[in-house]
């Protein structure tokens, strides 16, 4: 389950070794009962070099975020952070 007001899943698929995680409509910051609000490498199986390829849709601009909190994504910013902590070899955001 992800962090939105309507059920959402996101997903890896692994092949290999290899993952793709495609996580769409999940807001990162929510702090509201029900929400997930681990970041992808606490609340994934996905170990830090395997995911590969990272697809996901941030909404608006980090100083943007404050006046969308609780569509249900997140800010490119806080999306980019969290990519790099888990060492995502490309980013697709959309």
């Amino acid at each position: 389950m992800l962090s939105h007001p309507v059920n959402c899943l996101g997903f890896p698929i692994t092949f290999d070794g290899k993952s793709v995680c495609f996580v769409i409509d999940n807001e990162l910051y929510t702090a509201e009962p029900g929400f997930q609000n681990e970041p992808y490498e606490k609340n994934s199986s996905i170990s830090p070099n395997a995911l590969k390829i990272l697809i996901t849709d941030p909404t608006c601009f980090d100083d943007e975020y404050p006046k969308k909190t609780h569509w249900g994504h997140p800010p490119v910013g806080r999306v980019v952070e969290i990519a790099t902590a888990v060492k995502v070899k490309a980013l697709h955001l959309f």
